[in-house]
C-alpha cells in the first residue's frame, strides 16, 4: 500500500508499507497566503483516516487594512450620530430661547417682587428691633397637625388686635410701592459667606446683584400725613402716642379709597397749559364742521392767577345749542324715504 500527501506546497510526501500506515508530518515556515489546498492520494488502499491541524496568523498588511476599514466605519457612525445630536441640540436651544423670551418679562417682574419683599421685610425687622418676638406670631391653629377645614379657627383677642394694628401701621406709614434700593457688594456680608455669594448666578443681572449683595441701601419715604407718627415711633419704639395704636376712623389711618390714591404732593409754582394729541371728536374751532365758537376743553379755574398764562384758560362753553332733527327732504329719491 502506498500513500501520497502534500505539504501544502507540492506532492512531496510518499509512504509505502504492507499493512497499516501511521505517520505524522509537520511542516512550518511556509508563509502561505490566500487559499491553500491539501491533498491525499494512494494505491491499494482499503480505508484511511486523515486529520490535519493548520496554524494561521494574520499578516500585518491584512490587520492594518482591517483596522482602517473599522476606523472608517466608526468615524462614519460617529459623524452621523453627531449630526443628529447637533440637529436635536439646535432644536432644543431654539425652543429654550423661545421659552426664555416668552417668560423674560414675567421672570423679571417676579424677581423685582422678590427683591422688593425681602428688602421690605428686612426694613420692617430693622424698625421693630425686637424682630424675633414681634413678627411671625401664631394667630391661627393652621400649623397644628390635627387642623382640618371644619375646625380651623383664628385666635381672637387683644394680641390679634395689636398685631393687625402694627401690620396696618407699618404697611400704611411708608410708601413701599415707590421704594428705591441699591445693592452693595458681597464683601460687606459675613466673611464666611463671601464665596457662596460671589459665585451666585442668575440670567437677570439685577437679581444676580441681589443674590451677591452683602448689604443694601434702601430709600423709602414716609406717606404724607404720617410724619409725626413715624418720628414718634423712631424715637420711642412705640406706635403713635404713649403706645396707643390708631384705630379705623382715626385721622392718622387712611380709608381704603384714600390708600388707593396716588400721592399728589404740593404744587410748586404756577401751572401751565399743555396741548396734547387726543382721540376726541371735537378738539377746537371748526375741526369737524360743527358750529363751535371757542376751542375745547373748558377750564373752570377759581384762581386764574395760579396759571402761568391765564389768557389760555377757556371759561365758556364751545357748543352752540341748537335743536336739529333729521327730516324728510324735498327730493323724491331721498334716502330718508
Amino acid at each position: 500500500m502506498t500513500v501520497f500527501s502534500t505539504n501544502l506546497a507540492g506532492w512531496d510526501n510518499s509512504y509505502s508499507a504492507r499493512g497499516d500506515i501511521n505517520t505524522n508530518d509537520t511542516k512550518g515556515g511556509l508563509n502561505l497566503q490566500g487559499n491553500v489546498t491539501m491533498g491525499v492520494g494512494g494505491e491499494n488502499i482499503n480505508h484511511y483516516r486523515i486529520s490535519a491541524k493548520i496554524t494561521c496568523q494574520l499578516s500585518e498588511e491584512y490587520l492594518a487594512q482591517w483596522r482602517m476599514e473599522q476606523y472608517k466605519k466608526i468615524i462614519a457612525a460617529y459623524e452621523e450620530a453627531y449630526k443628529k445630536f447637533l440637529e436635536e441640540q439646535a432644536r432644543l436651544d431654539a425652543e429654550q430661547k423661545a421659552k426664555e423670551e416668552e417668560a423674560k418679562d414675567k421672570v423679571g417682574k417676579f424677581y423685582r417682587y422678590m427683591e422688593h419683599d425681602v428688602l421690605k421685610h428686612n426694613c420692617i425687622a430693622y424698625l421693630l428691633q425686637d424682630y424675633l418676638n414681634v413678627l411671625g406670631q401664631v394667630m391661627t391653629n393652621g400649623s397644628e397637625k390635627d387642623t382640618l377645614m371644619e375646625n380651623y379657627q383664628v385666635y381672637l383677642g387683644e394680641d390679634l388686635d395689636k398685631y393687625t394694628a402694627l401690620a396696618k401701621f407699618m404697611e400704611q406709614a411708608f410708601e413701599w410701592e415707590v421704594m428705591d434700593y441699591t445693592f452693595y457688594p458681597y464683601y460687606w456680608a459675613n466673611r464666611k459667606e463671601w464665596q457662596d455669594m460671589y459665585i451666585s448666578e442668575s440670567v437677570d443681572p439685577l437679581f444676580r446683584s441681589f443674590l451677591q449683595a452683602g448689604m443694601a441701601r434702601v430709600v423709602v419715604t414716609v406717606k404724607p400725613g404720617f410724619e409725626d407718627a413715624v418720628q414718634f415711633f423712631l424715637t420711642t419704639g412705640k406706635i403713635w402716642n404713649g403706645g396707643e395704636v390708631p384705630v379705623i376712623g382715626d385721622p392718622m389711618y387712611m380709608s381704603i379709597v384714600d390708600e388707593m390714591r396716588q400721592p399728589t404732593g404740593e404744587a410748586q409754582g404756577k401751572f401751565w397749559i399743555t396741548r396734547m394729541p387726543t382721540t376726541l371728536t371735537i378738539l377746537q374751532d371748526k375741526s369737524t364742521g360743527l358750529p363751535v365758537e371757542q376751542p375745547l376743553p373748558i377750564f373752570q379755574e377759581a384762581n386764574p392767577e395760579n396759571c402761568e398764562n391765564p389768557l389760555e384758560l377757556e371759561t365758556e362753553t364751545s357748543f352752540a345749542h341748537r335743536d336739529v332733527q333729521l327730516s324728510h327732504g324735498t327730493i323724491e329719491d331721498s334716502t330718508l324715504d
